[in-house]
């Protein structure tokens, strides 16, 4: 059950890699609230983190991809004052990372990531940046792949879509009401609100063990 991860389980997952918990704490807050209070300090508190961790953390790319992306595609001025201070990030990937950034569109970097669930950890940081629903539109699109019992990616890309989408609707006003309007998908929107996130945590185990008894995934 490693393998599900969202933004909000990464972020704690820095525990061990942070050298300071005030820096991971406040950093923390700032990759899911952004969209609802903006911070005057992100680029000093972006510079901080990223200079504090383990660079080589594989969770680091959907971070930045997904909640920078989001951010410097909303806004060209935030953009520019991060390519501005570029070099003040130390590691090099970190600042290939950014660097690729400036010259890619999130859009153009999104439509050739495959369905996982660091997709939707993408999804998620860039909508806690923007607030834009548009990559809730993508999560919850993907949590139809929750049925797939022939793919094991394309479920637990699902599994986790429809996890994390009932587990930040009850903390994200913004996400409940989303699922509450959408139209689309309003069947699977409407069992998402009714769920318990520990149960559909646990039915993901429940499947896999299912699907490894009938010699389908192992």
């Amino acid at each position: 059950m490693r393998k599900i991860i969202t933004l909000a389980l990464i972020v704690l997952g820095f525990n061990q890699t942070i050298l300071s918990q005030n820096i991971k704490q406040n950093f923390g807050a700032i990759l899911t609230t952004y969209y609802l209070e903006k911070d005057d300090d992100l680029i000093e508190k972006s510079i901080d983190f990223f200079n504090h961790i383990n660079p080589n953390d594989t969770h680091i790319p959907q971070i930045i991809v997904g909640f920078y992306g989001g951010l410097f595609l909303k806004s060209p001025k935030i953009k520019k004052e991060f390519k501005l201070n570029l070099e003040r990030f130390e590691n090099d990937n970190i600042r290939n990372s950014f660097n690729a950034l400036f010259n890619n569109d999130i859009e153009v970097i999104m439509f050739e990531y495959p369905i996982s669930p660091a997709f939707n950890d993408m999804n998620w940081a860039a909508f806690f940046s923007t607030g834009d629903t548009k990559y809730l539109d993508k999560i919850l699109k993907i949590s139809l792949e929750s049925n797939n019992r022939v793919d094991r990616n394309l479920f637990l890309a699902g599994a986790t879509a429809k996890w994390s989408l009932c587990s930040n609707s009850l903390t994200h006003d913004k996400v409940k009401e989303y699922l509450e309007s959408n139209i689309t998908y309003k069947e699977s929107a409407r069992k998402i609100l009714n769920s318990n996130p520990p149960d559909l945590y646990e039915n993901v185990a429940k499947v896999l063990k299912e699907q490894k008894s009938k010699g389908i995934w192992n």
